[in-house]
């Protein structure tokens, strides 16, 4: 894991992941999301298409979860 991180809110994506790995908190299923923005800098909020991935990605992220509760749960 890197050594530049002095808590974990500076870990990256693969040095996160290796530490629950460590931690022996790796879930068997992860899954990732994310939304790339062109423009990180401070604003009064999300740009139209950042916002419409959001958006879309929330409804996919529901949609998956309510297929794997009904996979696990067999409702």
């Amino acid at each position: 894991m890197a050594d530049a991180a002095t808590s974990s809110h500076g870990l990256g994506l693969a040095d996160t992941v290796e530490l629950a790995r460590e931690l022996g908190r790796l879930p068997a299923l992860l899954v990732v999301y994310a939304v790339d923005g062109a423009d990180c800098s401070r604003g009064t909020g999300l740009s139209a298409p950042v916002e419409a991935a959001v958006n879309s990605l929330a409804d996919e992220i529901a949609e998956q979860i309510a297929d794997r509760h009904g996979a696990i749960g067999g409702a």
